[in-house]
């Protein structure tokens, strides 16, 4: 017996690390495959667009979401075009596993108990409940990319937790807290939305090496730099190309701040989920977990974890006043008494100020998923800081996550059957004269075919979210296009998914204002896996 506990032991973390592997990647190809919007919109498009140098050749084709940085879907476009698609699942579900990894790894380092396979075990179940999510279960094996920044931001608190664990001097590594601010800096360049868990981490980082007192602005500056130097690597050149281009390094963000000609001089931001008024903010994790999970997200789902931590933490922070209040003095918090709970306290700071900023910024319910991940580790160190009493300590915890298990009902983004080949497109059915002009109109997430149409065929998208066919305008993007569909003398088509697209009598009109017409005997049909298009050559009367 004492031979299998010190196996366990030695080797319970390289079996947690195969799990994450295996696992996950054998339940990605379980839930079936990623057909969500924004894949079929530009995670498939602008990593081939990136590596064939159409950023500036085709217009938009993407619509908004053609400006985004493409480095973090590269892997999936070479994966896609190189793979069969469950094999692609499989990967990319055993990367994202590596948050299971990661959790508990993070657990083994802040959790109080002296047992260490106890602590081994625990910590294992506390990653099963975090990953047991709605936004992780329903961006498993997909392209969203939210479950693989939390990888940069979980990685960043393992290290910055573990080095400050196992110093006994105060002295961190320089290396290691650079590293930490590094693999924050890759995530936050790759997607922007991952700002809001730098500000978190680095106040909360913050107050963790305020309390060594030696050398902390050294450290603190050390942990800047690799944060600016992994941003700088993830998202360096892609500002710089945008800077060239179109004048601006966030194009076409925050334009009133970069003011690039090629857009109008306003700052592009959604805004649709953020609480309207002061009584929503405050009670927005309960509304979303019992009244309507609409208020953060597209689509329905349910979990309380959130609303767990809120109580959680008022009666916590009640128990912690009252004692401050009995004995007169701030000292006797039991915050700070051992590294322990310094940790314990640098990881509910982290997690709350994360939440706090996701609802200023965002209240976008999949941009959670790193503290989404992290949510039952906080809510046993919150019911370990109340109830001291073991048995007490279990009983709680027993009732709070049976309960959030059983009320989760995960998010749904769309998922298909696996079959021979990704998107099925068929080549389309009409000869395409070279160096012809495709147009586009509408919101339809269809940019994916273009890497199946010849290399040098153009798309111009003329309508999306990122902007309308206007015939003057100061915009110099609108200009550009419109010179090429006023001086344009190559073959003219227009796409569209008749699937999906609400109205194509309204772009058929659109292109009609610009002495564009189609004809019935012009068009032709073809198919991909999920869609029906059609592809009429244009006339200019």
């Amino acid at each position: 017996m004492t031979t299998l506990k010190n196996i366990l032991v030695n080797y319970f973390s390289h079996l947690a690390f195969l799990f994450s592997l295996f696992f996950f990647g054998g339940l990605s190809v379980l839930l079936g495959q990623d057909i969500n919007w924004d894949l079929l919109n530009y995670h498939f498009y602008n990593p081939y667009a990136f590596l064939n140098n159409r950023l500036t050749y085709d217009l938009a084709p993407a619509q908004i979401q053609t400006f985004l940085n493409p480095f973090l879907d590269v892997p999936f476009y070479l994966l896609v075009t190189s793979l069969p698609p469950v094999s692609v699942g499989f990967i990319y579900g055993a990367f994202q596993g590596l948050n299971f990894f990661l959790v508990y790894l993070i657990g083994q380092s802040v959790l109080p108990s002296e047992n260490i396979l106890n602590k081994k075990i625990l910590s294992f179940v506390l990653a099963g409940l975090g990953v047991y999510a709605p936004g992780f279960m329903a961006e498993l094996g997909t392209t969203f990319q939210d479950n693989i920044i939390s990888i940069f931001v979980l990685l960043a608190l393992f290290i910055l937790i573990k080095e400050y664990k196992a110093t006994e001097t105060g002295k961190l590594s320089f290396g290691k807290i650079f590293i930490s601010g590094f693999c924050l800096g890759l995530g936050v360049g790759f997607k922007l939305t991952a700002l809001i868990y730098a500000i978190g981490f680095f106040i909360s980082a913050f107050l963790l090496l305020a309390k060594k007192n030696k050398g902390i602005l050294a450290q603190y500056m050390m942990l800047c730099l690799g944060a600016a130097s992994g941003f700088v690597t993830s998202a360096g050149y892609w500002m710089c190309r945008l800077w060239t281009e179109y004048q601006s390094p966030l194009f076409p963000f925050y334009n009133k701040i970069f003011n690039s000609p090629y857009y109008d001089r306003s700052n592009f931001f959604d805004n649709a989920f953020i609480p309207k008024d002061l009584l929503s903010k405050f009670f927005l994790p309960f509304k979303f977990a019992v009244l309507n999970s609409y208020l953060v997200s597209e689509m329905k789902f349910r979990d309380i974890r959130f609303a767990v931590i809120y109580i959680l933490l008022v009666v916590f922070l009640g128990a912690w006043a009252y004692r401050a209040l009995k004995s007169h003095s701030l000292k006797n918090m039991h915050v700070f008494e051992n590294k322990e709970n310094r940790l314990s306290f640098f990881l509910v700071c982290f997690f709350l100020c994360s939440y706090i900023i996701w609802q200023l910024m965002f209240s976008i319910y999949r941009y959670l998923i790193p503290i989404e991940l992290i949510s039952p580790l906080v809510i046993f160190l919150l019911s370990y800081g109340l109830v001291k009493n073991p048995r007490k300590l279990t009983a709680l915890l027993s009732v709070l996550f049976v309960f959030m298990v059983f009320a989760m009902v995960p998010l749904s983004w769309g998922r298909g059957q696996w079959s021979e080949s990704y998107f099925g497109v068929e080549p389309p059915p009409v000869a395409l004269e070279e160096e012809s002009v495709v147009l586009i109109a509408g919101g339809d997430p269809i940019a994916y075919v273009v890497p199946f149409f010849p290399p040098n065929v153009q798309f111009i998208r003329i309508e999306s979210n990122f902007l309308m066919l206007r015939k003057t305008s100061s915009n110099l993007y609108l200009r550009d296009m419109n010179d090429i569909l006023e001086k344009n003398t190559k073959p003219v088509y227009f796409l569209a998914s008749i699937t999906r697209h609400s109205s194509i009598e309204d772009s058929l009109k659109l292109l009609e204002s610009r002495d564009l017409y189609a004809t019935r005997e012009n068009c032709e049909l073809f198919k991909s896996r999920f869609e029906v298009f059609i592809l009429c050559r244009l006339e200019k009367r």
